[in-house]
Order: structure tokens, then sequence, then C-alpha cells
């Protein structure tokens, strides 16, 4: 019997845990968005209605909701009953996200700003790889939020966060190709969107 099955783990903590690990990633990004981002960008939006939508319900079960749960007993009549184990695999991956958002928004730097002068394409770190990383963040920070609250409620923003991701992105390319042009139609062709673009061997 491993130390995991000897132990009734209450659910207190993994309340607490969600709001230590929700709190730093909530910190990260606006310690850039303060750094990097001008009061004008709230007003660049070339997203569609449907777009929006997807961001507002996925805030909604990923944010409201988890507030919910951590702040009362509401929602316990929607419990997953997942495993203590794989609960506390969600704490750990959330670490990972955290470390993931921060090393992302530090990769960004300035590009983080759209309407930065100092904006280039970046190819060095993860983005030698793909080309939206803090969208694989985003995902990841919906499934160990799922995962650690134990909640349907609040594992239905993984969906919308998945839809809102994959309606953005070709959006967000366009407008990219509008601002650089053949160099970043050049480095599309070397990355993947979101996970690595497999390179094909020659056969000699």
């Amino acid at each position: 019997m491993n130390i995991l099955e000897r132990i009734t783990i209450d659910e207190q903590f993994y309340k607490l845990a969600i709001l230590v690990s929700f709190s730093a990633f909530i910190v990260i990004r606006l310690y850039y968005s303060k750094k990097y981002l001008a009061k004008e960008e709230t007003l660049l939006d070339p997203y569609p209605l449907i777009v929006k939508l997807m961001a507002f319900f996925a805030s909604i079960s990923l944010i409201g909701l988890t507030f919910i749960y951590i702040f009362s007993d509401y929602l316990i009549d929607f419990s997953m009953n997942i495993a203590d184990e794989i609960r506390i695999l969600g704490i750990v991956g959330f670490l990972g996200v955290d470390l993931g958002m921060w090393l992302v928004l530090h990769e960004l730097g300035v590009n983080f700003s759209q309407i930065s002068s100092e904006r280039t394409i970046i190819s060095t770190g993860v983005y030698k790889y793909i080309r939206h990383p803090m969208y694989i963040v985003f995902i990841g920070w919906g499934i160990v939020t799922a995962l650690i609250t134990s909640n349907w409620l609040v594992s239905l923003g993984v969906p919308f966060i998945i839809f809102f991701i994959f309606l953005r992105t070709p959006i967000e390319e366009k407008v990219l190709i509008g601002e650089f042009g053949n160099e970043y139609i050049q480095y599309m062709k070397t990355t993947g969107r979101f996970f690595p673009r497999i390179r094909r061997k020659d056969k000699n």
C-alpha cells in the first residue's frame, strides 16, 4: 500500500493548492502585461463574435466556477470523483503550467505587445519549433484545473478554450503575415502551429 492510499486528502488541500497555483499564474501574466502592454492594445481586436464567445465561456468555467469551487461547496454535486493520485499529478502539472507561462512570456518580451515598434519574429527557444506555445500553456491550464477541482462544470472550460484557440489562431496568423509578410510565411514553413513539425529524412 503506497502513501497516497494510506492518506485521505481533505478537499481543502486541493482548494488551497489551486488557489496558490492559479494566483501564481495570474501574477506572472499581470507582471508581463504591465511591463509590455499599452492601454491602446485593448482596442486591437480583429476577432469575430464566435471567438469572443468561446473566450467568455472558457473564462466563466475556468475562472469563475473555479473560484466558486475554492470558496464554497456549491459545486460539490458535480464532482467527478477523480482519484487523489491523478489530482496530485494535476497539482504538479500546474507548476509546469506556471513555469511554461513564465518561459513563454519571458521569451516574447516586447513581442507580447501588438503595437511595439520593436516587434520581431521570434525563432529561438520554444519558438524555434512551434509558433503558439502560449496556447499550449492555456490548454494545459484548463486540463490541470479540471483534474485538481475534479468537477464537471469546471471541466467544461476545456473544450471552450480549445475551440477558442483553434478559431483564433488562423486569424492571428493572417494578422502576423500582414505585419511581417514573407518573413513570417517562411517561418511558418519551418515550425508547427502547436506541435513541432516532423521533418522527413531524405532517402538516398
